[in-house]
């Protein structure tokens, strides 16, 4: 997909996203459409940043990349330059050296830290199931993105929560939630609710223009 591609893609997407946050009970939350990071897939997190600019908060990973730090340094400074909001996953001080806007936390590395340390940072969490959610909830966190909501390239053997699963513990979670997991504009619509204000992609920014139903939502719908 070339630069334009990917800049109607974003939009797309962040048109979806958007439409998710407004239904919901948080229509300032400060995040709707993110972008997470892989060394195995997906567009370069820059060229996210220069094609979709203020439309996108891009969660940059790559746990282990030994050129980490330089990386997410030229990283947030494609973000300053785009618009792009950025969140470094677990690692605080790289958040305050790259100048990033906020911390992403999984449950890898323990308890997330308390939202109140972090001065202006945004805490977002990757949760899974309502234990997970309570404690970013307890934490102070922004949002929670909460998955597998579909099946997903990124964790094929896992079962996902589905459309009545994911609605369940979303609406459990007395925080902003994002899906993440398959998630997509057209499957994205099924999955609204009072907490729900956007979802998180990869392998959607780069997918061609969805036009039919999808079989994951279908399967779920079905209660499949």
């Amino acid at each position: 997909m070339n630069f334009e591609g990917l800049r109607t893609r974003g939009a797309r997407l962040a048109e979806a996203a958007s439409r998710l946050k407004s239904l919901s009970a948080w229509p300032d939350a400060g995040i709707s459409l993110a972008y997470l990071t892989t060394a195995e897939r997906g567009p370069s997190p820059d060229v996210i940043a220069r094609a979709c600019g203020t439309l996108v908060t891009i969660v940059y990973r790559h746990h282990g990349d030994p050129r980490r730090r330089s990386k997410a340094r030229a990283l947030a400074a494609a973000c300053r330059r785009s618009g792009a909001r950025l969140l470094i996953a677990g690692d605080l001080d790289l958040v305050r050296d790259a100048g990033a806007d906020g911390l992403h936390w999984s449950w890898r590395g323990g308890a997330p830290p308390d939202r109140r340390h972090l001065d202006d940072l945004m805490l977002t969490c990757s949760c899974h199931d309502l234990a997970d959610l309570a404690a970013a909830r307890a934490s102070g966190a922004d949002a929670a993105f909460l998955s597998p909501a579909f099946k997903t390239r990124s964790h094929p053997g896992a079962a996902a929560l589905g459309v009545d699963g994911f609605r369940h513990l979303a609406s459990e979670a007395g925080l902003p939630v994002l899906a993440l997991g398959g998630v997509n504009e057209m499957n994205a619509p099924h999955l609204a609710g009072p907490n729900v204000v956007g979802f998180g992609a990869i392998d959607a920014f780069a997918a061609k223009t969805m036009s039919g139903p999808q079989p994951e939502v279908q399967g779920n719908l079905e209660g499949s």
